[in-house]
């Protein structure tokens, strides 16, 4: 690593909602592996991840950002009052704890968007 400033990395995040249980240690190890590759690279306060927020492998590569120190940007496809609406209970107490314990540097909120019906209805009238 040098020692000039260099700008933040943002590695993006996604994976399955339902990952097999017996798959997760190996899951989270080579998640692992990846970013403290990165991390040594780059240093810790220069990665950012980006992480959907969805149940399974999001919440387990946030949590894991959160282990390493590294700063979470958190997004959401709806506000965080229903997207909180579409998460079980088990998963949202994780993400409360992970949020008090390690807040998110951002999260971010999509606005809603228009399907194509919409917008063909619109061109219509």
């Amino acid at each position: 690593m040098t020692d000039a400033p260099m700008l933040p990395l943002l590695v993006g995040v996604t994976g399955h909602r339902d990952i097999c249980p017996s798959s997760l240690p190996l899951v989270r190890r080579r998640a692992r592996e990846i970013f403290e590759n990165l991390i040594s690279l780059y240093g810790a306060s220069q990665l950012h991840v980006l992480i959907g927020m969805a149940e399974g492998a999001d919440l387990e590569m946030a949590e894991l950002a959160a282990e390493l120190g590294l700063a979470r940007v958190q997004l959401f496809p709806t506000t965080i009052e229903q997207h909180h609406k579409t998460v079980a209970q088990p998963a949202l107490d994780r993400y409360a704890a992970l949020q008090k314990q390690h807040p998110a540097l951002l999260e971010i909120v999509l606005p809603p968007v228009a399907s194509a019906l919409d917008n063909q209805t619109q061109d219509i009238v």
